[in-house]
């Protein structure tokens, strides 16, 4: 098992897990995941647990986002599936309004 570690703020580990000859992904094990830790909460995330989940950037203490924008998240399923899901901006969310 190949797990580059680099210590950051609090934790910041990079896991890079391949076995069974599954398509290649980030975390693959028993919920690996790759942390970012930087200022008040900014992390980047990467699970393996029912699929591959990613997500990037944080917005005064709301959840994991995508972007600069609420609720953007992008998700990845390697399980049996793969999916790309991206929510848009709350703008054309206020258009359809």
């Amino acid at each position: 098992m190949m797990e580059p570690t680099l210590g950051c703020t609090q934790r910041m580990e990079l896991t890079l897990g391949c076995t069974q000859g599954q398509e290649p992904s980030l975390g693959y094990t028993q919920g690996m995941e790759l942390t970012l830790g930087c200022s008040l909460g900014m992390e980047l995330t990467l699970g393996y647990t029912q699929g591959v989940e990613l997500t990037l950037g944080y917005t005064q203490g709301q959840e994991p986002s995508l972007g600069h924008t609420q609720g953007m998240e992008l998700t990845l399923g390697c399980t049996q599936r793969m999916e790309l899901t991206l929510h848009r901006n709350k703008h054309a969310e206020n258009e359809e309004e």
